[in-house]
């Protein structure tokens, strides 16, 4: 199941985002803990509204009738962004990582989506932290009002490296395929899963050859280096998920015009199964941890009562001694 969007997945939205350039930040509102929206507009291509997730999402909506929740930080952003213009839009270091550079009082600002850890937005203005959703004290940086803004530590770009450099470093790893190709190579988790299927995911890079680490890079280069139509794919386990890419040999479970809309329509999907889950109540979790705990316990139990039963023949043996040294040591009292 995807759990959030990818560097890469990033890459290509922001590419078709790029359209809202000039346009004007009509709105902002915060829906809920984890949403904001961004509402903008423009003559030439009317209302688009932003809806970004801090759980790691972020697309284009065409849903309307937000509800708006008030808090410091998007007073602050209504009193320095609000009606400015997009002057760009770009995703930093290819990585999680969106840039929105806002013109607006003689002025610009720079408001910075984190869509890794929890997720965070902050409001700069010449690289100085004037607003910030969560302030956060990390063991590199200091996210907080006043303070200078540094971007994390750059991830590899795979998408503009070379496939030699895309070799040295998938090489380079002492981890297994899967995870060299989601955190050294940088590459969404379904992506990654799908070009090991030909392959043991769980097999270290160390163990490859130089041949198949050339294989995996080609293919790799091959399938990102031209998005297709948007699609939501479901594989052998019958696991959904979102892609912009061509994934051959997996199910089509539905097609979009673009990407914004299939993101939507797959959280849409997930929402539903969650709302369809029947929710414990608190004595039935109640009672569940408690049965959890005793069977842990009776396995440990059982665990002493076989130990138990193969030595009983030794136990035995060692209370019997006990109880003639005993009864010896009761006849000698006596005789003293």
């Amino acid at each position: 199941m995807k759990k959030a969007l990818s560097s890469i997945d990033i890459h290509v939205l922001i590419e078709s985002w790029q359209f809202l350039c000039d346009s004007r930040l009509e709105q902002i509102s915060r829906h809920s803990k984890q949403e904001v929206i961004l509402k903008f507009r423009s003559k030439e291509y009317g209302t688009n509204r932003l809806l970004i997730n801090l759980d790691g999402w972020i697309y284009l909506t065409t849903a309307k009738g937000f509800q708006s929740k008030s808090g410091n930080f998007i007073d602050t952003l209504k009193k320095s962004v609000k009606g400015g213009r997009v002057k760009s839009i770009s995703q930093i270091n290819s990585d999680r990582l969106i840039s929105i550079i806002l013109s607006n009082h003689n002025q610009e600002f720079n408001l910075i989506i984190e869509l890794f850890r929890k997720g965070n937005l902050i409001l700069c203005n010449n690289k100085e932290i004037i607003s910030i959703l969560r302030k956060e004290k990390l063991s590199d940086r200091l996210l907080d009002k006043g303070e200078t803004y540094t971007y994390p530590k750059q991830p590899f770009n795979f998408l503009d490296s070379d496939s030699n450099s895309s070799i040295k470093k998938l090489k380079s790893s002492h981890r297994k395929l899967i995870s060299a190709l989601v955190t050294d190579c940088n590459l969404g988790p379904d992506v990654a899963e799908y070009i090991c299927s030909n392959y043991n995911p769980n097999n270290p890079v160390t163990n490859l050859s130089d041949k198949d680490i050339s294989s995996i890079i080609s293919n790799a280069k091959i399938i990102l280096s031209n998005p297709s139509q948007a699609r939501i794919y479901s594989d052998d386990k019958k696991t959904i998920f979102p892609s912009p890419f061509e994934l051959n040999n997996l199910n089509i479970n539905s097609e979009f015009s673009n990407y914004n809309e299939a993101i939507e329509h797959f959280l849409s999907l997930q929402k539903e199964l969650k709302t369809e889950a029947p929710r414990e109540d608190g004595r039935t979790f109640t009672q569940k941890k408690y049965l959890k705990k005793f069977l842990v316990q009776s396995k440990e139990m059982r665990k002493i009562a076989e130990s138990i039963s193969n030595n009983v023949l030794f136990i035995q043996n060692i209370m019997d001694d006990f109880n003639n040294n005993k009864e010896r040591k009761e006849i000698i009292d006596c005789n003293n």
